[in-house]
């Protein structure tokens, strides 16, 4: 075989199974769809220029009318392009801020997305915050959004939670336990074989009454400096017993 057609075979080869992101239309995340547009480039040995000359060939609908808006001085290079589009695109602070405190969990909701979820748009909002002041709200925020029973048992386990990654382990593992088939088959085969009648009521049975008023206040630590993981649990205790009540 000849240099040219070794050549010819090798290029047929790379571009048979050049990697590229999904075109992006100006939907989700542009910060997680740059990182999947850095590792293909990477991926396909491309130039910063090679790629620059790629980009707008993956983007579509909003996205590629934004691009092609952005001043030619600040398409000349690859990064340049890319700062652009993250400005254009990306949601701005304060709206990022809004979305995550107003950001609400689904049952039908994945909780592992549901936590990247929140990672994003705590990073979009711009806030300053050290790593353990940043791992608290998100801990704080991911618990206040689960279902109340998950919340309840998330809370009793708070000073063993360090990071938003151990709150979202312990809430799967509760979640595949509540969710099992075994444990109302259990339960039903208990009332069987004790020939036991399931306890019914005509009526709901009334939540004790709590005086939201005089529940003990918790004075917290600055958030830039390191709480006590005590006082951070009795907190959050606090607040969902407030909230119940006025839900009552």
């Amino acid at each position: 075989m000849t240099k040219a057609s070794n050549e010819e075979t090798s290029t047929s080869t790379v571009s048979k199974y050049t990697a590229v992101p999904k075109p992006y239309s100006g939907i989700g995340s542009f910060r997680e769809w740059r990182l999947r547009f850095a590792y293909c480039q990477e991926a396909n040995g491309w130039t910063d220029e090679t790629a620059l000359e790629k980009l707008p060939t993956l983007l579509e609908k909003v996205a590629l009318v934004t691009f092609t808006r952005i001043p030619a001085e600040n398409r000349s290079t690859l990064s340049k392009a890319m700062q652009k589009l993250e400005d254009e695109l990306a949601p701005e602070q304060s709206t990022a801020f809004d979305q995550f405190s107003n950001a609400k969990y689904d049952s039908t909701d994945n909780l592992d997305l549901y936590a990247y979820k929140l990672t994003e748009l705590l990073e979009s909002s711009g806030l300053t915050l050290d790593s353990k002041s940043r791992d608290a709200l998100l801990i704080a925020k991911f618990i206040a959004s689960l279902p109340t029973d998950l919340q309840v048992d998330l809370r009793k386990s708070r000073e063993s939670i360090h990071s938003l990654q151990d709150a979202l382990r312990m809430a799967k593992r509760l979640q595949a336990i509540q969710t099992t088939p075994s444990s109302s088959k259990s339960n039903t085969g208990s009332n069987a074989s004790t020939g036991t009648t399931p306890i019914t009521h005509d009526a709901p049975l009334e939540a004790p009454t709590v005086d939201a008023v005089n529940l003990p206040s918790v004075q917290l630590n600055d958030p830039l400096t390191k709480s006590d993981p005590a006082v951070a649990a009795i907190a959050d205790l606090t607040e969902a017993i407030r909230q119940e009540q006025q839900l009552m």
